[in-house]
This record gives C-alpha cells, sequence and structure tokens, in this order.
C-alpha cells in the first residue's frame, strides 16, 4: 500500500522486488526478571535498485521486565533507522527510538490492574509507512477480571 495523495492510499503490485536481510534474537529468564533483545537487517529493493518505501534497513527491540510479588514492571524500547516514504525516494523518514513503559498490580489471582504509557519520550516528529504521524506520549489504564 503505498499513499497516492494526502487522502487515498492504494495497493500497488511493487513488481520485480528483492528482499534480503537477517533476523536475530535473544531471551533471558531469571528468578521473576526477563529481559529479550531482537535485531534485523534488510535490503528491500526494486529491480531498478531502488529501496522498497517503508522497510528500515535496521531494526532493534529491547524489552526489560520485572515481577516483585503481585508488582510487575515493563519497559520496551524499539529504534529503527531511516527509511523511504515513497517508491522514488523523494520522501524519507528520519531514524527514530521509542519507548513503552507497563507497571502491573495483582490485589487478587484474578485481578490484574495495569497502567501503560506509550511514547514515553513523546517523540511527535514521526511518522508510520503510510505517512500517518505517531501519536505523542498515551496512557492506558487496564482492569483484568479472569474467573
Amino acid at each position: 500500500f503505498l499513499p497516492r495523495s494526502a487522502f487515498v492510499t492504494r495497493a500497488e503490485n511493487s513488481g520485480g522486488a528483492l528482499l534480503r536481510g537477517v533476523e536475530s534474537s535473544l531471551a533471558w529468564h531469571w528468578n521473576g526478571a526477563r529481559a529479550s533483545l531482537s535485531y534485523t537487517f534488510q535490503m528491500a529493493r526494486f529491480a531498478s535498485g531502488m529501496s522498497l518505501p517503508g522497510r528500515p534497513r535496521h531494526r532493534a527491540a529491547m524489552d526489560v521486565g520485572w515481577e516483585i510479588g503481585p508488582v510487575g514492571l515493563n519497559a520496551a524500547l524499539q529504534a529503527g533507522s531511516g527509511f523511504f516514504l515513497d517508491r522514488f525516494e523523494a520522501l524519507h523518514e528520519e531514524a527514530r527510538v521509542m519507548l513503552d513503559a507497563r507497571i502491573t498490580l495483582r490485589p487478587h489471582s484474578a485481578v490484574t490492574l495495569a497502567l501503560d504509557v506509550m511514547n514515553v519520550l513523546d517523540k511527535r516528529d514521526a511518522v508510520d509507512f503510510m505517512q500517518y504521524p505517531i501519536p505523542g506520549r498515551a496512557f492506558f489504564a487496564t482492569v483484568r477480571v479472569a474467573n
């Protein structure tokens, strides 16, 4: 899907394109603590040699969390290199780092309360591959009751 104007997006066959890459991940758990790392390298090009839009060459993510009794803490960091937004390499999105956080509380075995903060760093000048702005800092509260 590629944007055609500010209001129109159209599915388009990319024709002869070649995607090459490597993905790797690592996870660790110990005594209530956990961490995971992942990295993706990709070269996504049309037969003409131009980059496929919306595909950063480098992407990395890190997630760390702890559970201490009824309390859980989590932080997720995502980073990506810049990428082109159109098939002619005219529009470019800069590299970015995004941080999310979560705290959970289990006051009862059947009840979980959570508070999520998305985009903790309040990055407001980024767009996604469809050229829509990524929301600024956002807060979400969750109450989960299981039987």
